[in-house]
């Protein structure tokens, strides 16, 4: 069960674990779209990396 916090309207401890939630539902989306941006920005990375890889490939090919 979730408690409130005196002076605290965003914020409440759960009763069991005597964690402190977030509970804006404004902060919850916006952390939700930045871990989305950090995951399609890994994505992009690995991408590059893999386009890398090919081009160095096909260049040591070209050496040859």
């Amino acid at each position: 069960m979730l408690e409130r916090i005196d002076g605290e309207s965003k914020l409440k401890r759960d009763s069991y674990s005597g964690a402190i939630i977030n509970v804006s539902s404004t902060a919850y989306k916006s952390a939700k779209l930045r871990r989305k941006k950090f995951r399609e920005m890994d994505d992009l990375k690995k991408e590059v990396l893999k386009l890398k890889n090919i081009v160095l490939t096909l260049v040591e090919k070209l050496d040859k």
